[in-house]
């Protein structure tokens, strides 16, 4: 018997892989069609999910960055009124 991968990421992979030939031989492996329309839609939004997430946090990162460079530049025009 196959195990699942551990990391999230894996798992979305190994249940991608396994949606089409699931979906073709459902009954010969001892599933059901709705059973397998079951796992593909939630692999779907398990994948849609982890892009979300992905894009969020690439935006927190670029947000974070503007963040600093913005407190640099106020700090550099402060310091150079001081001077």
């Amino acid at each position: 018997m196959s195990e699942l991968p551990v990391s999230k990421l894996a798992k979305i992979g190994y249940c991608e892989a396994r949606t089409a030939p699931w979906a073709t031989n459902a009954v010969a492996i001892g599933t059901t069609t709705t059973a397998v329309t079951d796992f593909t839609t939630k692999t779907t939004a398990a994948r849609a999910a982890y892009n979300a997430q992905q894009a969020a946090f690439n935006a927190a990162k670029a947000a974070t960055n503007t963040y600093h460079l913005a407190v640099r530049a106020m700090a550099t025009a402060a310091q150079d009124i001081i001077d």
